[in-house]
């Protein structure tokens, strides 16, 4: 993710980003290649059960004025059945229609997403789905 943005920097296709980690784990390597660049910011929500997480997400994007894109490092290791234990599939629905609006809000629906992971591989699939036609 952040080598994909810096490269988009590069290019000048855009001056500054947004970043939802939802991964069980921070992002630490979006975070060390982002670093030095103020107008990218990463943000991996902590919180103890689903309801919370969204509310986490929906407070802290309700605070962001600009950003020329947003991209996601969607990471569904967080589900109900794999190590995070707090999401539900409708969940990563929820987290994609939220990157979906705020990408609408300001940047004219720039957004791209990455997989990161997830474990539990019977639900994995209709995870991504549920993401994906929130963020579609």
């Amino acid at each position: 993710m952040g080598i994909a943005l810096l490269k988009l920097k590069e290019e000048e296709f855009i001056k500054s980003a947004f970043v939802l980690d939802f991964d069980a784990h921070t992002g630490d390597g979006n975070i060390d290649v982002l670093s030095e660049w103020p107008e990218a910011e990463v943000f991996n929500p902590m919180a103890h059960n689903s309801k919370d997480y969204i509310e986490v997400i929906e407070n802290y994007i309700s605070d962001i004025r600009h950003v020329d894109i947003v991209g996601v490092s969607a990471g569904f290791d967080n589900y109900e059945k794999d190590l995070g234990k707090k999401l539900k599939t409708i969940d990563f629905y929820l987290i994609g229609r939220l990157m979906k609006q705020l990408a609408k809000r300001l940047c004219r629906k720039r957004r791209f997403a990455i997989l990161e992971g997830g474990y539990y591989l019977p639900d994995l699939g209709k995870n991504a789905a549920a993401f994906c036609q929130g963020f579609d």
